[in-house]
């Protein structure tokens, strides 16, 4: 497969962000590569963001730079529903808690192991409000 195809065939990542804490929380999703998103969280929220990936060709979610007042809980691989083939795309989940006031920012790169640019980009600019 050329480098194009797997360009267009990943042009289309979700990013799938909840923010969940006692009595708050927020789903979004989008389906545009290289992207930004923004939102505002209390301090102590926990943070879930899903993006879009298949680790079947070779290309993995990592995090280029995370804000020093995330804290990362857990980073996973989810693999799609029991109906979903061998091979099938699933989501890489980062979980994080909002444990610092002030603007943070957590910026994903998707590209394979041995390439030096990444074929996508997400940001997330998060604003944690103290009041928790």
């Amino acid at each position: 497969m050329s480098s194009c195809c797997c360009i267009r065939a990943f042009a289309f990542m979700i990013l799938v962000v909840m923010i969940s804490a006692e009595s708050h929380s927020l789903s979004l999703s989008y389906g545009k590569a290289s992207t930004a998103e923004k939102m505002t969280v209390r301090k102590g929220d926990k943070v879930e963001i899903k993006l879009e990936s298949n680790p079947t060709t070779g290309y993995t979610w990592t995090v280029q730079s995370l804000g020093a007042g995330l804290k990362q809980l857990e980073s996973k691989f989810v693999p799609p529903g029991q109906n979903g083939m061998v091979g099938a795309p699933g989501n890489q989940q980062f979980d994080y808690e909002a444990d610092q006031p002030g603007s943070q920012q957590v910026v994903f790169v998707y590209k394979r192991a041995w390439e030096k640019e990444p074929v996508s980009t997400a940001t997330v600019d998060l604003t944690v409000d103290p009041s928790a």
